[in-house]
């Protein structure tokens, strides 16, 4: 049986509900098989700024996870490992709302697949997470009646696997670096 990566964005649902209203907060996901990290190009003075992102085949499409509330929680931790300081895993929850037989598809294709992920910050800065080894689920859960119903998407590092370092800053190629709004479009950009 082939398993097939994502392949539909996942979208905030607020149907009317006052607990799901408030500001919006999206992360772009790319399969990582699909992210030329050969072509992708890094600030040569600062090795965790991203430029530019390459595609394996054109054109690179990412899908987007939006929830509400600020409620998606990014993280990363060092590793302890006597033998290499740089190892870090990287984390993303993701609360999903609404319930549809399309978002439940999409979520279990998740299950299979090994992804980047790219988030938006309330800082103006734009995180990638996974850029070197990819996220996995780890959690996926839903209570009907906790956490307003929503999924609980957990994407982090595999078990055992890390990161060379804390997520890169996307910063894009241009000089002086482009403001917050153009960079978050060069990224949304990708989404279909």
């Amino acid at each position: 049986m082939a398993c097939t990566g994502i392949a539909a964005n996942i979208a905030f649902n607020c149907n009317g509900t006052e607990n799901n209203t408030g500001v919006q907060d999206t992360c772009v996901l790319f399969r990582w098989s699909e992210i030329d990290r050969g072509s992708s190009l890094f600030d040569v003075t600062n090795p965790i700024k991203l430029e530019t992102i390459g595609a394996v085949s054109s054109p690179l499409v990412g899908y987007s996870y939006v929830s509400g509330l600020n409620a998606i929680r990014p993280g990363w931790e060092k590793v302890a490992d006597g033998f290499n300081p740089n190892k870090f895993s990287h984390r993303l929850t993701l609360p999903i709302y609404g319930d549809t037989a399309t978002k439940n598809y999409e979520l279990t294709k998740l299950v299979g697949d090994k992804v980047v992920a790219v988030d938006f910050s309330n800082a103006e800065t734009i995180h990638v997470y996974g850029w070197s080894s990819g996220l996995i689920v780890s959690q996926l859960t839903r209570d009907g009646v906790e956490n307003e119903g929503s999924f609980q998407l957990i994407l982090q590092s595999a078990e055992g696997i890390s990161e060379p370092y804390p997520p890169f800053f996307y910063t894009g190629a241009a000089s002086p670096e482009a403001d917050f709004e153009t960079l978050k479009a060069e990224i949304l950009a990708f989404v279909v």
